[in-house]
């Protein structure tokens, strides 16, 4: 959103004073060109991960705190494609902050064994690194391996109150 002489968000707006019955008609506003983020998401070993969501969140004051929250004007790519490869779109200048989620965080069909991961590559979020864009700017190589996480199996048998199985439940881990 820019107003009348700014060239970007930061600047100043240009005032617009009248004299009786003066006309004013070269109020153009230039829109400048969004930002994108791009980059592969590779695993432990160095190959491209295909099917994770990738979410760009910034810092801002939720509940009297400061917190990492989710753009929800932003662009979110769709998973990642076949060779790894993510791009969010969309965005205007600031700081951003790149999240990896797959398995359970994104959805069934999404590679598991994988922790929610933010750029550089780190499960904890004070070790995430921002992505600074500027306005048209696109940040590209933001490639970064996602962090394995530990994977188990839980199996038994769900029984009513009379100790009989039961059948078609659907049962939540």
């Amino acid at each position: 959103t820019l107003q009348y002489g700014q060239r970007a968000t930061r600047e100043q707006p240009k005032r617009i004073e009248l004299m009786d019955g003066q006309q004013f008609t070269e109020a153009d506003i230039v829109l400048p060109k969004t930002s994108a983020i791009e980059g592969q998401l590779l695993d432990e070993f160095g190959d491209p991960v295909p099917g994770v969501t990738v979410q760009i969140a910034q810092v801002q004051m939720a509940a009297g705190k400061t917190r990492l929250m989710p753009m929800g004007t932003a662009q979110q790519p769709a998973p990642s494609d076949d060779l790894g490869h993510f791009r969010a779109f969309n965005l205007p200048p600031g700081d951003y902050y790149v999240l990896a989620l797959s398995g359970p965080f994104a959805g069934p069909e999404t590679a598991a064994g994988f922790a929610v991961t933010y750029y550089p590559g780190t499960s904890q979020p004070t070790n995430a690194k921002a992505v600074h864009l500027e306005t048209g700017q696109d940040a590209t190589g933001v490639t970064f391996a996602l962090e394995p996480a530990k994977v188990a199996t839980v199996s038994g048998v769900a029984v009513d109150a009379t100790g009989k199985p039961m059948q078609g439940m659907l049962i939540l881990v």
